[in-house]
């Protein structure tokens, strides 16, 4: 489904919850005081949810630990950032994602326990790879499954995900990007990475071409000028200098057992054939999808989602999500989940937290 698609089944996936949610427990210390509050909640909480229903989740009574598990992956498909402000909206979308569900087992809304809740908020999933089980996230949007390719399979985009961010990974020690005089901040370091990674995974999920020899210049072109500009997380000032990264890239590898010097020479050409186009396109932000919009807004700390609201969230780190609920009635008793201090103190599948550290 697109985007619009998706961002009204969200809504008729949480409506007959939400709502209730809100007026259970916005009284109070913990009342939300303002509608702008509470747009901001919602937003978040949409974030969280949509993972669940990219990854199968039908509707909230149906919820699995699986679901939880792939909404908190979702939030790794962002790139690492050192801002805070980037860095707070990925934790209280996780923070207002445990609540909310706390208070879905609290109601009887799913089946699960905060025991089970507990268990997949506290599991150490970083020896993940952040792109894992997600490299074909943009399959429907960008129609990985056509007549006219080979049939699309998961393990092989994650695979090609997994070689991809090893050799930019090989190439940002390289120190290649040294050469490139004034054009590259050491703090875009992951987000390269990230970028060429989901270039790799978009050549193989649009055209079936696997790294790096059998790219290319006609696919690889699309892709610069397609995804690159609407859903890769680069800023607008970013695709100036992002050609002369991706040929360096490719000078690097070419010439070794995973490109010959023949098609590096080819895919440089098409990198400058489409790069003029990528930059103009690029510099208009209408081109981005909603979410790129929303995360590079935040990073660039253009909005604020609520400074009242993320001080709430903060404010109620120490407590048990089920405490905060008030549910003195709950004919279920109280389960059995972790405190939100002890939560984030425990590993979980968060990219900026877990990624490997910046090279330098």
């Amino acid at each position: 489904m697109n985007e619009k698609e998706m961002d009204a089944y969200l809504d008729d996936f949480l409506t007959p919850y939400w709502q209730n949610f809100v007026d259970e427990n916005n009284d109070g210390e913990q009342s939300f005081q303002s509608d702008e509050e509470l747009e901001a909640m919602y937003a978040l909480i949409k974030g969280f949810m949509s993972g669940m229903v990219v990854n199968g989740a039908q509707s909230i009574p149906q919820i699995t630990e699986d679901d939880i598990q792939a909404a908190i992956g979702m939030l790794d498909k962002a790139p690492t950032d050192a801002e805070p402000e980037f860095d707070d909206l990925v934790d209280h979308t996780l923070t207002l994602g445990h609540l909310f569900l706390a208070w879905l087992s609290v109601s009887g809304s799913i089946n699960l326990t905060g025991e089970q809740i507990d268990g997949v908020f506290g599991e150490d999933l970083s020896y993940l790879s952040p792109m894992d089980d997600m490299a074909d996230i943009d399959r429907d949007e960008y129609h990985y499954d056509r007549a006219d390719l080979d049939e699309y399979r998961s393990e092989t985009a994650n695979e090609v995900s997994r070689q991809a961010e090893k050799a930019a990974e090989l190439f940002i020690d390289s120190k290649a990007l040294n050469k490139l005089d004034g054009q590259v901040d050491e703090d875009d370091e992951d987000n390269i990475i990230l970028t060429i990674q989901s270039l790799a995974v978009h050549l193989y999920g649009e055209y079936r071409q696997l790294p790096f020899e059998e790219w290319t210049g006609s696919a690889l072109k699309a892709v610069l000028t397609g995804y690159i500009v609407k859903d890769a997380f680069l800023a607008s000032k970013d695709y100036q200098s992002f050609g002369p990264i991706l040929k360096a890239f490719i000078d690097f590898i070419a010439g070794t057992q995973l490109m010959t010097a023949t098609v590096g020479k080819s895919l440089k050409k098409a990198i400058d054939e489409a790069t003029p186009e990528m930059i103009r396109l690029g510099q208009d932000e209408t081109n981005y999808s909603e979410t790129k919009q929303l995360i590079l807004s935040v990073k660039e700390n253009k909005t604020d989602p609520s400074e009242t609201l993320f001080k709430l969230l903060d404010d109620s780190s120490d407590d048990n999500p089920f405490d905060m609920l008030d549910q003195p009635d709950n004919k279920k008793g109280k389960p059995n989940v972790v405190s939100m201090e002890d939560w984030k103190d425990k590993p979980r599948k968060k990219g900026k937290k877990n990624k490997k550290p910046k090279k330098r």
